[in-house]
């Protein structure tokens, strides 16, 4: 990942609109059915095409992705041109798996295209509207809920924010905070803040959304995050410790206030009844799903996969490996990078892995260049925003993917922008 490495100020423009496109997906003029609307992929199709477009090099290995996803697309191309009895149709769920396996690649990449270096109070003010509106959501539901292709919500669940549902609105707050910790491992954003991002997150996540798959992936990802905010080992040990009973306290206070709320009623059930947990939520569906998707995309279709957008014999149930339970064949996996092995079979294995081939490259650069030791932290973080569930369409994730790329692309004798002391900087300054 090389390239001539300049601030692009030209490119400011451009680059904050592209990055409200994408911290904004779900709103528009022309908003349709679909959750994801198409504002941030037609400003990465202008910025590919040359609309503030840089010198930065693409890296080799992104052309190999790209290519992965036209040979997922023509997997789906090819279903349409194809009929058998084992098959049900859905045209419209294969189109946006299409879709899916398209814009992650272009949208990460016209983020390195453009060199825009996402500004502090930019991601700031964005970051506290998300917030904002979901505060004032507790006291006026379905604020602002016009501006929003669809709103799904229910009582004992959570606010919406400015997403279609409770559980993507946690999603998008924790892809926020992965994005801070770039942001304060270039030196954008202090220790300060990014502590306050994260416990900001939590109560995000556990007041507000109340969503349990969000709660437990949020508490995955802020670990290793906070654990290499530090260099000291007690510092680590003490901001973790402080983060866990945090945790504790929060939960505590929502067993104790808002006990019918999803996620602390879940895991309340969790103590009292497990049971209670696959008849709800849904989150014995998503805790499978790796599985299922694998063992569907290579083994009981030969590799091939089921096909973007097609069910394998409607109503069919298979024996889940190595559980030894019955489930239901869905007409796709439940979502993130595992489900295109569900529909892409070899082909979406060989996605992941070139996914995975650009993510480490990408991680062990920054590493070397901030000086930091972010690979684990990064793969954990990244692995629980893109591997388990939601749609890759989401193009905030796709931006958090591209700024990464951005930030290794630099080169590793460039200087560090040198931060003030007290502001507890995660760089490390070196001579120019």
């Amino acid at each position: 990942m090389t390239g001539t490495w300049t601030d692009h100020r030209h490119n400011v423009g451009v680059g904050v609109l592209f990055f409200l496109a994408c911290a904004f997906p779900t709103i528009g003029p022309l908003s349709g059915s679909t959750d994801v609307q198409p504002w941030a992929f037609l400003v990465a199709i202008g910025a590919l095409l040359g609309l503030g477009a840089t010198s930065v090099r693409v890296p080799r290995a992104f052309l190999w992705f790209l290519l992965v996803g036209a040979l997922c697309v023509g997997t789906f191309l090819l279903d349409l041109a194809t009929t058998s009895f084992l098959y049900e149709e859905n045209p419209l769920s294969g189109a946006r798996l299409m879709f899916t396996v398209i814009s992650l690649p272009l949208i990460s990449l016209a983020v390195v295209k453009l060199g825009y270096q996402l500004d502090r109070k930019v991601f700031l003010v964005v970051y506290g509207i998300w917030m904002t509106v979901g505060i004032i959501q507790l006291f006026v539901p379905g604020f602002l809920g016009f501006l929003l292709p669809r709103l799904s919500t229910s009582a004992g669940r959570g606010v919406v924010s400015l997403a279609p549902e409770p559980d993507h609105y946690g999603r998008v707050v924790i892809a926020f905070t992965v994005l801070a910790f770039f942001l304060a491992i270039r030196g954008r954003l202090s220790r300060r803040e990014l502590i306050a991002i994260t416990g900001l997150s939590a109560f995000q996540i556990f007041f507000l959304s109340r969503a349990l798959s969000s709660a437990l992936i949020y508490v995955v990802v802020a670990i290793p995050l906070l654990w290499h905010s530090f260099t000291s080992r007690a510092a680590r040990s003490i901001i973790v410790f402080g983060f866990l009973t945090g945790v504790a306290g929060v939960l505590w206070i929502g067993f104790l206030l808002i006990p019918d709320a999803r996620v602390f009623y879940l895991l309340r059930m969790l103590l009292e009844d497990p049971s209670v947990w696959t008849k709800q939520g849904g989150f014995i569906a998503r805790f499978f799903n790796p599985f299922l998707s694998i063992q569907v995309g290579l083994f009981e279709t030969a590799g091939r996969g089921a096909g973007l957008g097609r069910t394998l014999v409607p109503g069919m149930t298979t024996e889940l490996w190595p559980f030894g339970i019955e489930v239901l064949l869905p007409d796709r996996a439940h979502g993130g990078l595992v489900g295109l092995i569900y529909s892409a079979g070899v082909i979406g294995l060989l996605y992941v892995v070139t996914f995975y081939r650009i993510l480490l490259k990408a991680l062990r650069r920054v590493a070397a260049m901030s000086g930091r030791k972010i690979v684990a932290a990064g793969l954990v973080a990244m692995t629980m925003v893109f591997f388990f569930d939601q749609s890759l369409a989401d193009p905030l994730r796709a931006y958090v993917f591209g700024y990464l790329l951005l930030l290794a692309a630099e080169p590793v004798e460039a200087p560090v922008e040198a931060i003030a002391p007290q502001e507890g900087t995660l760089l490390q300054s070196r001579p120019t």
